[in-house]
């Protein structure tokens, strides 16, 4: 048995001799039983199907596949009250857990937010920390030069003023030491 309307032939040069040719042998064999209607037609030919069983059961019409798809869908549709009750709280429950997931990810975020903010924070503190000792060790660094230039000048200052007595003392000697050899060659 085939179900289905017949497409139009397509308009050929010198088909129509066969077309008048099929169209009888498709009568014929309709007016026999041995083919309902045609399928469809693909290609230059038709698609029929024969029945070779005459049984009551096989003459029944089903109705296309589309539309069984259709009655299928609808028997199934038949739930209670308790299983949509159930497929609603189902869906709250992935809507809430999706939500905590959501909320869960941004307050990861947040805290991976702070920690930033807390490890950028610290990291200006050690800096200041780090300025405020290379600060303090440039000042030590700088008095203690300081410290130590006024403790060499005034060694140098010691030493040119005990040079200078070292010198008086010679010029005193030498003077005592001529007038000492004055008053021996006097003598």
């Amino acid at each position: 048995m085939v179900s289905g309307t017949q497409i139009e032939a397509r308009k050929r040069s010198g088909g129509k001799r066969r077309n008048k040719e099929s169209a009888d042998i498709l009568a014929e064999l309709q007016s026999q039983g041995i083919v309902t209607r045609p399928a469809s037609r693909f290609g230059g030919g038709l698609a029929f199907e024969v029945n070779l069983d005459s049984s009551e059961e096989n003459k029944q019409i089903r109705p296309p596949p589309r539309l069984a798809k259709l009655k299928k869908k609808k028997k199934k549709s038949k739930k209670t009250k308790e299983e949509i009750d159930a497929k609603i709280q189902a869906a709250e429950e992935r809507r809430k857990k999706k939500e905590a997931e959501m909320i869960e990810r941004l307050n990861t975020a947040k805290k991976e937010i702070q920690v930033q903010t807390a490890l950028d924070e610290s990291e200006r503190s050690q800096k200041k920390q780090l300025e405020v000792k290379i600060d303090v060790t440039q000042d030590k660094a700088a008095e203690n030069r300081k410290a130590r230039m006024e403790a060499l000048k005034e060694k140098l200052k010691q030493k040119q003023r005990h040079a200078e007595k070292v010198r008086q003392a010679k010029i005193e000697r030498m003077k005592e030491g001529k007038h000492e050899s004055e008053m021996t060659s006097e003598v």
